[in-house]
């Protein structure tokens, strides 16, 4: 009995090793081929100007090639307020991402994001508010964030291409974030921000 249990243990290594081969070689290749697919149709999705066609249709894709990628686990939060984003990354504590585009033109206000705020949260977004600069719209910003303990955190240069305002950046109760503005070119009147979060991956790609 004892020999046939090791044998069947052997068997079960030996399957088990080659499963997780065979999800290497699927990462590795399948999700490369995917991913390709997924810029080209990206790329079919943008129309004069660099306008997006179809930004729920971008999101999608966006969100679908996170998870390929790397291979972390993403979940879409209902949220039906207009240009505002929320997903939920599963890594060592379970992290929420809210993306925010605020004109001055929106129909809701600051606090009708409140009740998808939760411990490990990040905002990030074109907020349309200088902090340093607009008295009164700061004012009301900082107040909401301080209610609920987020912190800001800003680049450490203007993100406007028309002017030395700063208006994209994050809000966060997470204790330090890293954040810059991304020096690209854009079709946009300001430039995109790139971040780093210190979460680790529950379980790494190779």
């Amino acid at each position: 009995m004892e020999a046939d249990l090791l044998l069947l243990n052997e068997k079960y290594q030996d399957v088990d090793k080659s499963m997780k081969a065979q999800d290497v070689m699927f990462k590795q290749f399948l999700f490369l081929m995917l991913d390709d697919i997924l810029k080209f149709i990206g790329e079919m999705n943008v129309g004069a100007g660099g306008r997006t066609l179809d930004a729920d249709l971008k999101s999608n894709f966006e969100r679908f090639r996170t998870q390929m990628s790397n291979a972390i686990a993403v979940k879409r939060v209902d949220c039906k307020i207009p240009n505002v984003c929320i997903i939920d990354l599963k890594v060592e504590d379970e992290l929420r991402i809210i993306g925010v585009y605020a004109p001055d033109s929106r129909s809701w206000n600051w606090h009708d994001l409140s009740s998808f705020i939760f411990v490990n949260c990040a905002i990030f977004g074109d907020f349309n508010v200088d902090l340093e600069h607009d008295d009164k719209k700061a004012e009301s910003l900082l107040e909401w964030t301080h209610s609920l303990n987020l912190s800001p955190f800003l680049p450490d240069c203007p993100t406007s291409l028309r002017s030395d305002r700063t208006i994209a950046y994050a809000f966060s109760n997470i204790a330090k974030i890293d954040i810059q503005k991304f020096d690209t070119n854009t079709t946009s009147d300001h430039y995109p921000i790139l971040s780093i979060l210190p979460k680790k991956c529950k379980q790494q790609v190779k």
